[in-house]
């Protein structure tokens, strides 16, 4: 009896959709985490070097690096928050990503973090477990 061996046109094109898929999903996530990655090793740079400054100050400092290190779409003030001063000075960060992967359906990466002086004073910063990449349907266009 002979039987048929081989993917047909259907696996191959199903292979495909999900290999472009896949693709999709990598191009936002490596970029969005590689960012968030910056953004952590910014703060702690920032934070151990500038222990006696006002927040503003810390800030603006922040600001500079970021544009320096190629994140320009991401403001200080919309990304953290900064509570205290000088050496008990408590930055949080709270963002997410957005892409859209098709019609209503977006990717979305949700970064937060805590940084305090306990943290930062060590070589070595604890990391949390990295944030998920969800997909979430919007019902706006």
């Amino acid at each position: 009896m002979f039987y048929q061996r081989g993917l047909s046109y259907w696996d191959v094109t199903a292979w495909i959709l999900v290999g472009f898929l896949l693709l999709k999903i990598g191009l936002f996530a490596i970029p969005a985490y590689i960012d968030d990655r910056a953004i952590n090793k910014t703060i702690t740079d920032t934070y151990r070097s500038s222990e006696a400054v006002s927040n503003e100050t810390f800030k603006s400092n922040l600001a500079a690096q970021l544009e320096r290190n190629g994140i320009r779409d991401l403001k200080v003030d919309d990304i953290m928050t900064i509570e205290g001063e000088s050496n008990q000075r408590k930055v949080t960060t709270n963002y997410e990503r957005r892409a859209n992967l098709m019609s209503n359906i977006d990717l979305i990466a949700h970064f937060s973090r805590e940084f305090s002086p306990t943290q930062v004073e060590g070589s070595h910063i604890a990391s949390p477990p990295p944030p998920l990449v969800t997909a979430r349907a919007s019902s706006a266009p």
